[in-house]
């Protein structure tokens, strides 16, 4: 019997990496088609969940625990709503935006995996990891009789508890080099921040039921735990150090970093400017080298750039049969222009060669003044805009939210222990 429920639970863990990949496919063909659904990232959570529960049930022979489950269903939409109601009032809910962010994530997850391999080993010890945590439900099936009540406390942690680990590992592994970027704007920092944040929010849903267990559970193995909210807020307390942290030093930076890039334009255009007044021919061959050697050195900082302007695809057609690769190949063929109007560092590079372009097509040297005027207006407008610009609300909010969740758990952990057993099957 038990190599049947073995067999059984093997088979679910495999649907559960398919819908996982699948979740991934239709994310990526949503960014394609400029489309994002609430109703389908809900309901593939709440499938996997679903899952989850009947591995347990399979490995425990213990009464399936429906009502537990339609409440952690609920709590999961709820966080999903969360993310939908914090991105709204960050401003980043606009479809146009939130395709611009979608794309920008997109290009920013696949920029890391052709520039930082540390990032793939991270992945891929998530993975193995993952695989680990089933192996040791099924060790612990086997080395123990049925109805031990250790059985269901191990079986809980490693079917709930671990796989969330590897999500969380893999989530802040790609989120906090985004949300810390001195390169993207607030709209993508925004929403990077507040999709994760309901994501960690799923995480700490996953962590209740184990503990629920835990709290019916007679052996003392399991004494030297910290007390139950200790544990269900680690996904909150990772979201903080590696999340809202860094959001708050990108939001600094990237301010820095802009304002950099704007006064080196001025600074050049200016010098450039003087010397056309004086005639300074070698002062002028001086500041073209050097323009020229600054759009060199970014160049070859930047593996983006290059890769989108060698990229090629045979058609730009939307279609839902290609592979993950292919998929984010073609979602940054079709959007590279606007990609490098989105990223700062390639826009910046895009400005200067715009600069270089302009020196070598224009006629004369008045022709040339009027664009440098033109180009300083706008440089001190956004010099302007920069020192207007506050926006931390998907922080703060999120930031806020964290915090709230974080004591009214401890506050009612009891409670929300209490509730579960209302709910548990006889």
């Amino acid at each position: 019997m038990k190599i049947l429920f073995t067999l059984c639970f093997l088979a679910i863990a495999a649907i559960i990496i398919l819908l996982g990949n699948k979740q991934i496919k239709i994310a990526l063909f949503q960014v394609q088609n400029r489309k994002t659904s609430f109703l389908k990232s809900s309901f593939y959570s709440s499938l996997i969940l679903s899952l989850f529960f009947i591995q347990y049930c399979l490995l425990t022979q213990t009464s399936f625990p429906y009502l537990i489950l339609l409440l952690l269903i609920a709590a999961t939409i709820l966080g999903f709503l969360i993310n939908e109601i914090v991105g709204s009032i960050a401003g980043v809910s606009v479809k146009e935006t939130r395709h611009k962010v979608n794309v920008m994530y997109t290009a920013m997850a696949f920029e890391q995996s052709i520039s930082q391999p540390s990032k793939v080993w991270i992945m891929l010890f998530a993975s193995i990891f993952l695989f680990g945590s089933w192996i040791a439900a099924l060790w612990s099936f086997w080395t123990n009789p049925l109805g031990d009540p250790e059985v269901y406390v191990w079986v809980a942690i490693f079917i709930f508890i671990t796989p969330q680990i590897t999500v969380i590992i893999s989530n802040l592994n790609t989120l906090t080099p985004i949300v810390a970027s001195e390169f993207i704007d607030d709209d993508l920092r925004n929403l990077s921040l507040s999709s994760n944040f309901s994501t960690i929010i799923s995480s700490t849903i996953y962590f209740i039921f184990p503990l629920f267990v835990l709290k019916n559970a007679s052996s003392e193995t399991f004494s030297w735990l910290p007390p139950y909210w200790i544990i269900i807020l680690i996904p909150l307390a990772s979201f903080v150090f590696f999340g809202i942290i860094p959001f708050f030093i990108g939001i600094y930076k990237f301010k820095n970093q802009k304002k950099y890039f704007l006064e080196w334009q001025q600074n050049w255009i200016q010098e450039f400017k003087n010397s056309i007044l004086i005639s300074a021919e070698e002062k002028k061959s001086s500041l073209i080298h050097e323009l020229h050697n600054e759009i060199k050195n970014r160049i070859s900082e930047n593996k983006m750039y290059k890769f989108l302007k060698d990229i090629k695809t045979e058609s730009s057609e939307v279609k839902s049969d290609l592979t993950q690769a292919e998929q984010v190949i073609r979602i940054l063929n079709d959007n590279k222009d606007d990609i490098t109007k989105w990223d700062l560092q390639l826009n910046f590079i895009q400005r200067l060669k715009e600069i270089e372009q302009n020196i070598g097509n224009a006629k004369d040297n008045e022709e040339l003044k009027s664009y440098f005027e033109d180009r300083l207006d706008e440089i001190k407008t956004d010099l302007e805009n920069l020192e207007k610009n506050k926006n931390k609300m998907a922080g703060i909010l999120t930031a806020l939210i964290t915090g709230l969740l974080g004591m009214l758990i401890k506050t009612y952990q009891a409670d929300l222990l209490a509730l579960l057993e209302r709910f548990r099957p006889q």
